[in-house]
């Protein structure tokens, strides 16, 4: 008999699903997360594009999904990859914020079978989606981590990093413990697992100060602050994993992320931005009173921070034929990524005001 593993959102639908399973071969057993996989409308029509193949077929098989439409208006997902015996996917990601969701569609959108690996510390499950698989674990938990690896992955995009560059002045130790010993966890069990080819999630953070502008890759990397610091030693220690263990590498160096999914495909926020944007946002819509520039000195038409941004799809288009590049040279590369344009924080905040028609009260800081 077929053992599949499904999570339902209360205890009722599981009886009811078993009872839709009574003349199938599929049996059924119930997990104690509760996770969902096929999104339904009110009429009861699916987002079938969204949902994964597999997940039709089983809801075919079962009876639960016919013509495009469910017989109950609920939401139904097959779950754990290692119970189901679906074998392994061929890229995982580690992290699943809404920047991670983005590569992980840009991704699946390209035909790669993606797996999410993410302890949800600051991502957010409805942002998985259904098409690739999760695994929640934790990069500091080197074991389980090792066991993921090794089920056959032809690359890894990393993106489990804390990125607070004022949080990583005060506390220093949980970077140190995340971003670095985390790091050299995935760095060792992809070696071990046999996996060739990493992309990793690097910052314009390395570089500090401008020495000059536009900034470029052969620009001098003096970060200013531990978070920085953090994701340069990384860059370093992966050149070394290149020359001691044939471990390629993309490192990308975001300049600042924004925008959402231009498709309106994500639902799930951020938990605690802190990023520009975000923060913005959060104001316009009244989740937060208000906001803090900080600094109106700067040597800037109208005194507050430029800085460069790079729109997520974009961002996550740059990490497939990062992927690719890799794949096809067997070559590491450092690259930066932003779009050459620079933004005053007070700009983005206007246009904020404009595009809005709200007041987004904001305050100038130390």
């Amino acid at each position: 008999m077929k053992k599949i593993l499904i999570a339902t959102n209360n205890k009722g639908k599981v009886i009811e699903l078993q009872d839709l399973l009574k003349d199938t071969d599929i049996e059924l057993t119930t997990p104690t997360e509760i996770n969902l996989i096929l999104e339904v409308e009110e009429d009861g029509t699916t987002y079938a594009e969204n949902a994964s193949k597999k997940a039709i077929a089983f809801a075919h098989a079962s009876g639960i999904h016919q013509d495009g439409v469910l017989k109950k208006r609920e939401t139904y997902e097959i779950m754990d990859p290692k119970e189901v015996g679906w074998g392994s996917s061929e890229l995982p990601l580690t992290k699943h914020s809404g920047r991670a969701a983005m590569l992980a569609r840009a991704f699946l959108d390209k035909q790669y079978e993606v797996t999410v690996f993410d302890n949800l510390s600051s991502g957010c499950r409805e942002n998985i989606f259904p098409e690739s698989q999760f695994i929640q674990g934790d990069i500091l938990e080197y074991g389980f981590l090792l066991e993921t690896m090794k089920k056959g992955y032809e690359g890894i995009v990393h993106l489990a990093a804390f990125k607070a560059a004022g949080e990583s002045m005060i506390v220093p130790e949980k970077y140190s413990i995340n971003n670095l010993n985390g790091t050299v966890h995935i760095l060792n069990a992809a070696c071990e697992a046999g996996i060739k080819n990493i992309v990793f999630s690097s910052s314009a953070a390395v570089l500090g100060d401008p020495v000059y502008v536009p900034i470029d890759e052969n620009h001098p990397t003096a970060p200013i602050n531990y978070y920085g610091f953090t994701k340069l030693e990384i860059e370093r220690i992966l050149g070394w994993y290149d020359r001691l263990k044939g471990l390629k590498y993309g490192a990308l160096r975001y300049f600042n992320a924004a925008g959402y999914d231009v498709a309106g495909r994500l639902r799930g926020l951020e938990k605690n931005p802190a990023n520009l944007l975000p923060i913005v946002m959060e104001v316009a819509a009244g989740i937060k009173k208000e906001m803090s520039i900080y600094g109106d000195d700067y040597d800037t038409p109208d005194g507050t921070c430029i800085r460069d941004y790079i729109h997520v799809n974009d961002l996550a288009d740059a990490h497939i034929l990062a992927f690719e590049y890799l794949s096809a040279n067997a070559t590491s590369i450092a690259l930066n990524l932003g779009s050459e344009n620079g933004i005053s924080v007070k700009t983005m905040i206007d246009t904020a005001r404009a595009i809005t028609g709200r007041p987004i009260k904001a305050v100038i800081a130390p």
